[in-house]
């Protein structure tokens, strides 16, 4: 019987401990790290990377140095690592989306202080080391925060100059276009049809969001939803209720499923005429919402599923864009495209008195008097421009009545803010809002002789032109790193309540990261107060402020979800390859 019991095998599970979790994680961001550091800064390589659509390997090649291009390329066999590489990509997405880049900078710092605080964790002090993480993060980027200064123009093209790798033709394109259209200029990115990189010019509004289901491309190559003669409706608050679910319906239903019911009917009899009538009866949709709640969506999911199903250029003239929190922009949207703001009423007497004034909806008139017009929309995942709302314009282009009295009411208190010193928050709000009224759209479509140039040097156009963005919008600061090193450095100086060993060792990534930057040695390399231009030259080596804020929200991010964590369960015990039981 004894004998037995020890031949017995171990209990086989899908539960990964903690020791040999932490052990994976380590692992896992040092090789990303290892991998995006070939890449990093002025002296970084190019990264090949290799798409195959199948066993037979009929994919494209691409030439990078973009390190969320990278980041996204990359590929492992087990789960602990792909959950890991994941979190990575979407908390990345955010550093991308607001400044250009910075995901080589948040994965190599991540991976490093990662390190360190599992040395310093020592008896189930996971959560505490997490916790100041987090804390160390909100007190460092008040501290960047402090030190950035406005944007001049001068500083446009050497941001540029910088994000490029010292391309001179990009930098003086995109200072030229800051210089031509203000500080407030929009600069959209896409793909040339031509070997030439060209720039096309409009006026409008974009609004930071875009469509929240890919269903809605339409313009397959560029993962675009672009709509011209668009219907706008705007829907101030969440949909969220049944209400507002049945008014966003309606609207479809309307102006899409409708007609297209009638075009097939009027088809299948052989009546091209009334079949031709009911197309040009279809109205392309757009439908702007902070939210849209999931619970209640039952009746647009059927939508949903028809659109995914049908082939990209047939698909109907629909565009839902979600995930809006600057309201105030929502507001000017509605003012220049003439669309009337959809509410949701929980007073129901306060609803009765507005649809008697014509201020709220019924079903019968939602489609019909609360939309507004604008001779073009496009939508991205992160973007959406609206070109040429319909009351923005007089018709000989001159800018309406409208237009000038939404403006000079917003400047007029500006300046109020600004005798008085107060509201300061307000005040920066309120200038970005002007500068976004007064913007200019322009579309920097980047052309070359094959695609693997054309892509390589999209992906660092698109970096310039975020981090420009960001530096006119918060400010400019040193470059990336260097912020967040000197803030660090701030706070381990200072007596506060911070962790001195947390901080030390975060300082210490920041150190052993610029020195990759310069091929040092980080044991005996001393930062300077300036970072040095290693392409030459006399331009700064500068970046938004916004940018080291970012990054090092990221690394709380990725840091924090990894270290509270402790241990991983696989999908199945197959899957368990980490233990020996």
């Amino acid at each position: 019987m004894s004998e037995a019991k020890t031949l017995r095998r171990k209990a086989v599970s899908n539960i990964v401990p903690r020791d040999v979790f932490r052990e994976v994680q380590l692992e896992t961001m040092q090789r990303v790290s290892e991998a995006l550091a070939n890449s990093f800064g002025p002296a970084g390589s190019t990264t090949l990377i290799r798409s195959g659509m199948d066993e037979k390997d009929t994919g494209v090649s691409a030439y990078t140095k973009d390190g969320h291009r990278i980041l996204s390329s990359i590929k492992f066999s087990k789960p602990i690592e792909m959950s890991i590489l994941d979190d990575l990509k979407d908390i990345t997405r955010n550093t991308v989306k607001t400044v250009g880049d910075g995901t080589t900078s948040a994965v190599m710092l991540s991976a490093a202080i990662f390190e360190a605080m599992n040395t310093l964790s020592v008896g189930n002090k996971d959560k505490y080391y997490a916790e100041c993480l987090k804390e160390i993060v909100k007190e460092a980027c008040k501290v960047i925060a402090e030190s950035g200064r406005e944007c001049t123009l001068e500083d446009i093209y050497q941001i540029a100059y910088i994000s490029t790798d010292g391309n001179k033709e990009v930098s003086q394109n995109i200072y030229d276009l800051y210089k031509k259209f203000g500080m407030n200029v929009f600069i959209d990115v896409g793909i040339s049809n031509t070997p030439e990189t060209t720039l096309k010019t409009y006026d409008g509004l974009t609004i930071q969001a875009g469509y929240f289901d890919p269903c809605f491309i339409n313009v397959e190559g560029d993962s675009l939803c672009t709509l011209k003669n668009a219907n706008i409706y705007i829907f101030e608050d969440a949909i969220n209720t049944p209400e507002m679910l049945n008014f966003c319906y309606k609207i479809i239903e309307d102006n899409i499923l409708t007609p297209f019911q009638k075009y097939d009917g009027y088809l299948k009899r052989k009546d091209t005429k009334k079949a031709d009538k009911a197309l040009q009866d279809v109205k392309p949709t757009v439908v702007f919402t902070p939210s849209f709640g999931r619970d209640i969506r039952s009746r647009m999911d059927n939508i949903l599923e028809l659109m995914s199903r049908t082939q990209v250029a047939a698909r109907p003239p629909i565009l839902i864009v979600t995930n809006i929190t600057d309201m105030d922009r929502l507001s000017d949207l509605a003012e220049l495209s003439g669309a009337k703001m959809i509410k949701n009423y929980i007073n129901p007497d306060v609803q009765k008195e507005d649809i008697e004034k014509g201020l709220a909806p019924t079903m019968e008139t939602i489609s019909k008097w609360f939309g507004g017009k604008a001779d073009l929309v496009s939508a991205d995942m992160n973007t959406t421009k609206i070109v040429n709302p319909q009351l923005m314009f007089n018709s000989d282009g001159s800018y309406s009545d409208r237009y000038n009295a939404l403006l000079k009411g917003l400047e007029a208190q500006l300046s109020q803010y600004e005798e008085t010193k107060t509201e300061l928050t307000e005040m920066n709000k309120l200038r970005r809002r002007i500068q976004s009224l007064k913007c200019n759209l322009v579309e920097y479509l980047v052309g070359g002789i094959s695609y693997t140039d054309r892509d390589a040097l999209k992906d660092a156009v698109e970096d310039a032109v975020l981090n420009c963005r960001s530096a006119a919008e918060q400010g400019v600061g040193r470059a990336a790193n260097y912020e967040g090193y000197w803030a660090i450095k701030k706070l381990l100086s200072e007596d506060n309540n911070l962790d001195k060993g947390l901080l030390q060792s975060i300082l210490n990534a920041y150190v052993k990261v610029i020195a990759a930057i310069y091929h040092e040695d980080p044991d005996s390399f001393l930062i300077s107060e300036e970072p040095y231009n290693m392409m030459g030259g006399d331009v700064k080596v500068l970046s938004s402020i916004k940018t080291d804020q970012v990054i090092l929200e990221a690394i709380s991010q990725i840091v924090g979800l990894m270290f509270r964590t402790n241990q991983f369960i696989c999908s199945s015990p197959s899957y368990n390859t980490y233990t020996d039981y």
